[in-house]
């Protein structure tokens, strides 16, 4: 069986698509004559029947073709036989709708079409025409594209049967007419506000454009509807029109009673700002100053007044109260609270002032070996402040004793920076009295910082060094006592060597000497060699330099005991002890251990002098 690819020119519409056979029955049937335009995917125009050459190919010899006329007269025909099809067509036909049927349908249409009153030619609006597509019109664009449907169809044929359709005008808009019923009115207000979201071309007819007489009873009815047998209480049924003049007269009575400002203001020419144009720049800046002032008196008295001078002892409370209500402008004293860690500054000027405090430790006056720098930040009002806040820059922590200060002063607040501004200005900043105020003031001393008398504090400062003293002197004195007692064992051991070898015959003699060495001086010595071994040890990353001392001390005493193996060996290898044996051993003892012994006093002056001259 054939596609369907064929289409049947009926009237001002296509019929389709057709396989061939259909189309070859319906012209069998008389259904289409040989003027009947046909049309088949794939070509380029319409063409009638007796022009389709693969229509004519398949129609049979002895065909006869058929008029204009048949074709009005088959126009009337309602139905075909089915009988007289073939039974396989109406099998194979079964699921396809029957092409008679919908050829019959649209004549009955083009008949009931010619016999009702005809209507106006109503031009097909497509959406994209006249912008009604929605934010989504392109994808449905694309969509539309990728849809794989039949391809469109030629534009329709020049035709004897369109010719002969009727054809009607709309009717010319007429002018100055008005609408008769609110309801239309608001409907049609309600599709203009509408139009411009939609892109739509304003509807709203002209004001005074009557509505149809049809239109205006459909309208009616609709509306009866929506109230029901019962309509809302108080409303009218549909006034037959609106005072429109009346509205427009009363939108302009509105507009013309709208106020009309009038610049009611005249300059007088006596007036005093009209004759000094500059007197207006002066008024303005002594408004200034005084908005300035005011701000400055207000934020001063609105302040609360804090407790100054407090912790202290009483001499030198009075001393700051002193300070804070006499003397020179830029006069500052400072007194130590008695907690010993703050210190309270105080000033013949009133403030606000921003002050910064550097300490810095003088040497040899403060409790501590290190070096101490510390800084500190206040605000002085009401002619005193607070160092209570201290920043470590070197050294432990903040001791007493006595430092040197640097003390800088900032104005600050609302009188400062009117004088900044003052001083900006060409008009003030020549003045005196601008010129005398001082951006910042610094003073430089020092002072014991202390919550006591200076006796007090010297007192515990001599206690404080006495105690470093010994602490520091501790390991020396140790050092001292080590070479006395390693020098006192070389000369004990020296002594005892000596009498021995006097009284020694043959070499094995000697081991009198050794036992006695080892019951005396033996355990002694190996003692301090290996104690101070081990404080060598110890010290070696704490202390590096007492370390190196205490091994000088290990090695001095090794030293001893390495004199006297040598010399008890060399008796031990003699059989016999003659009086010139005796004498050379006895010569090279002498000599060995007087070097030691010199060693050991050179170290022992050392130290003594030392811890005599010892400076904290």
């Amino acid at each position: 069986m054939t596609e369907k690819s064929w289409f049947i020119f009926k009237g001002d519409h296509h019929l389709g698509p057709y396989q061939v056979e259909e189309i070859l029955r319906l012209f069998n049937s008389g259904k289409l004559d040989d003027s009947a335009m046909l049309w088949k995917e794939g070509s380029q125009e319409w063409l009638p029947f007796h022009a389709q050459k693969e229509l004519l190919g398949a129609l049979s010899p002895d065909t006869n073709f058929k008029s204009v006329e048949d074709l009005e007269a088959f126009e009337t025909n309602e139905s075909i036989d089915a009988n007289s099809m073939p039974k396989a067509d109406i099998e194979n036909d079964a699921i396809f709708e029957d092409p008679l049927a919908v050829w019959n349908a649209a004549t009955e249409k083009e008949k009931l079409v010619s016999n009702e009153e005809a209507l106006p030619l109503v031009e097909e609006i497509t959406t994209s025409e006249h912008g009604l597509w929605n934010e989504d019109s392109e994808s449905v664009e694309e969509a539309i594209e990728n849809d794989e449907g039949p391809p469109p169809l030629p534009p329709i044929p020049d035709s004897p049967q369109l010719d002969s359709l009727p054809h009607f005008e709309a009717p010319e808009e007429q002018e100055n007419l008005e609408p008769t019923n609110p309801n239309i009115n608001l409907l049609v207000n309600e599709l203009g506000e509408g139009s411009e979201d939609w892109g739509v071309e304003d509807i709203t007819p002209p004001k005074g454009t009557p509505l149809p007489k049809e239109m205006l009873e459909e309208m009616q009815e609709s509306e009866r509807e929506r109230q029901g047998p019962y309509p809302e209480e108080g409303a009218e049924e549909f006034p037959e029109e609106i005072e429109t003049e009346d509205l427009e007269e009363e939108e302009e009575e509105e507009e013309e009673e709208e106020p009309k400002f009038v610049n009611l203001v005249v300059k007088d020419p006596d007036d005093a700002f009209v004759k000094y144009p500059y007197l207006k720049y002066v008024v303005g800046l002594a408004c200034a100053f005084g908005l300035i002032a005011s701000l400055y008196f207000l934020s001063k008295g609105g302040e609360k007044e804090k407790r100054l001078f407090i912790n202290l002892k009483p001499k030198w409370e009075r001393r700051l109260k002193n300070v804070a209500t006499g003397g020179s402008k830029w006069e500052f004293d400072m007194a130590v609270a008695t907690n010993g860690g703050e210190l309270w500054v105080a000033s013949r000027h009133a403030g606000p002032l921003t002050l910064f405090l550097t300490l810095t430790s003088i040497r040899g006056k403060v409790i501590t070996s290190e070096p101490i720098v510390v800084t500190s930040k206040t605000l002085l009002e009401n002619h005193g402040g607070l160092f209570d806040k201290w920043s470590i820059v070197e050294g432990p922590r903040l001791e007493p004793g006595y430092y040197k200060y640097e003390l800088t002063a900032y104005q600050t607040g609302q009188k400062a920076k009117v004088l900044r501004f003052l001083k900006e200005t060409d008009l003030a900043k020549d003045w005196d009295w601008v010129k005398a105020s001082k951006k910042k003031y610094q003073k430089r001393g020092s002072l014991l910082f202390y919550p006591g008398s200076d006796d007090d504090f010297f007192a515990k400062l001599k206690e404080y060094k006495i105690n470093k003293k010994e602490k520091r002197l501790r390991p020396v004195r140790d050092l001292l006592e080590k070479y006395r007692t390693l020098d006192s064992l070389a000369n004990t051991t020296k002594n005892l060597f000596k009498k021995m070898l006097l009284e020694a015959v043959i070499g094995k003699d000697i081991e009198k000497f050794e036992r006695r060495y080892g019951l005396e001086v033996s355990p002694i010595l190996q003692g301090i060699v290996l104690n101070n071994h081990k404080i060598q040890v110890s010290l070696v990353e704490a202390d590096h330099d007492l370390s190196l001392r205490y091994g000088k001390v290990v090695t001095y005493g090794k030293q001893i005991g390495v004199v006297i193996s040598e010399l008890a060996s060399s008796v031990r290898d003699k059989k016999k002890l003659r009086q010139k044996d005796r004498n050379k051993i006895l010569n090279s003892l002498e000599s060995q251990f007087n070097t030691l012994n010199e060693l050991g006093k050179i170290r022992i002056k050392e130290i003594e002098e030392e811890i005599e001259n010892f400076v904290f």
